[in-house]
């Protein structure tokens, strides 16, 4: 009798865990790049989107396999196989521009962060989104506020950092596809902690 409501007991256990990360990794987005650290958001401008949907494009179309009488099974195998490593590398070094552009905008959130003096008693779900151009050397040319908080001193005190920053030092370090992907033109969002 108690090795039978053991079985049951354990039994329940397993499936409410099978339950739990069912739904945990339902609701878990690998795409989501939206990064949020205590009050700002650096949100990847439209330029970003579409290069990861043309790879993840390239990466999801069948291939179609052209064999011929001239070409021996063994040596389309050897194509196929070195156009899968070629795809690899490229899939490799595409994460690394994205880890790169993950940890220059960490960066930037944080000396942002460091300057932004948030106005105090703000209401919730309040945010104002701005818009930067940057050159090639990392200063800020223009932003232009997208979407304003509705809360003049809220638009001011972000307008007033980004001013501040004036120059972003990270950019001159990376190469001109990413700055001309990812940097060139950006959007940060303030949101009060």
């Amino acid at each position: 009798m108690i090795r039978w409501l053991a079985a049951i007991i354990f039994s329940l256990l397993i499936h409410a865990l099978i339950i739990f990360s069912y739904n945990f990794f339902q609701n878990y987005d690998l795409n989501v790049k939206e990064r949020k650290v205590t009050g700002v958001k650096f949100l990847p401008a439209e330029k970003k989107q579409d290069v990861i949907n043309e790879i993840q494009k390239k990466s999801t179309e069948p291939k179609i396999a052209q064999s011929t009488e001239k070409q021996p099974a063994l040596v389309q195998q050897k194509k196929d196989f070195s156009s899968y490593i070629s795809e690899e590398l490229l899939m490799e070094m595409d994460q690394q521009n994205l880890d790169l552009v993950e940890e220059i905008s960490s960066k930037v959130i944080n000396d942002l962060q460091n300057i932004w003096i948030e106005p105090n008693n703000l209401p919730q779900g309040v945010y104002a989104d701005f818009s930067l151009e940057l050159d090639r050397l990392g200063n800020i040319i223009s932003f232009k506020l997208i979407r304003s908080s509705g809360i003049g001193a809220f638009d001011r005190a972000a307008q007033n950092a980004i001013r501040k920053y004036n120059k972003i030092k990270y950019i001159a370090e990376i190469d001109q596809s990413l700055y001309s992907t990812y940097f060139e033109k950006f959007t940060i969002r303030f949101i009060p902690k």
